[in-house]
């Protein structure tokens, strides 16, 4: 029995010097028994009360949701019966149509050919392309509330960040070219009413 204990102890020390030499998190997934941390251990009273805690914001949730419901009903209710109109959105193919008519009537032209919607939305990345498309996503933007993503869907299933960056160049692209900002200024004055800062 003795020398049981003996081999215990001396596979004990063998263990303690082999842990010594790792880190903690090799300590902890070699002898995660030994190594335990108690404060980590969750009983079964902490989860019955994490469980209670949670059940309560829960519900909380629940009435501010339907209190949020009826406020949202009441909101529609009184627009409806107020008789002011509600400006509805303006569609982006009409914006862009409407852009291609203004550039029309101007000098701007690709080849002798005006820009219609066909090349706005064209993967063709040349300037005379990609200025008047800049400008149109820009419009797009300031004209129908919606989001970055479904312009570039208009425009020939771009990338978010690409009707992002149009939007950022459009100033830009109006200071240097006349044709572009006449136009563009000819469809903002279209739809005064519906410009967005």
């Amino acid at each position: 029995m003795n020398e049981n204990l003996g081999v215990y102890a001396d596979l004990q020390a063998k263990r303690e010097a082999m842990a010594a030499r790792m880190s903690p998190q090799a300590r902890h997934a070699a002898f995660p028994a030994v190594y335990a941390r108690p404060e980590t251990l969750v009983t079964s009273n902490d989860l019955k009360r994490i469980n209670a805690a949670l059940s309560e914001k829960v519900r909380a949730l629940e009435a501010s949701n339907a209190a949020l419901d009826k406020e949202v009903k009441a909101l529609r209710k009184a627009v409806a019966t107020s008789g002011v109109p509600v400006m509805d959105t303006l569609p982006m193919g009409d914006v862009i149509n409407m852009f291609c008519v203004a550039l029309a009537k101007t000098s701007y032209a690709v080849d002798d050919q005006p820009i219609t919607k066909a090349d706005l939305i064209s993967p063709y990345q040349a300037r005379p392309y990609a200025y008047p498309r800049h400008v149109a996503m820009w419009l797009c933007r300031r004209l129908c509330p919606t989001y970055y993503s479904a312009i570039g869907r208009e425009f020939g299933r771009r990338d978010h960040t690409t009707v992002m960056h149009a939007c950022r160049r459009a100033p830009h692209i109006l200071e240097g070219s006349p044709e572009l900002k006449a136009a563009a200024q000819e469809v903002m004055d279209t739809f005064r009413d519906r410009v967005t800062p």
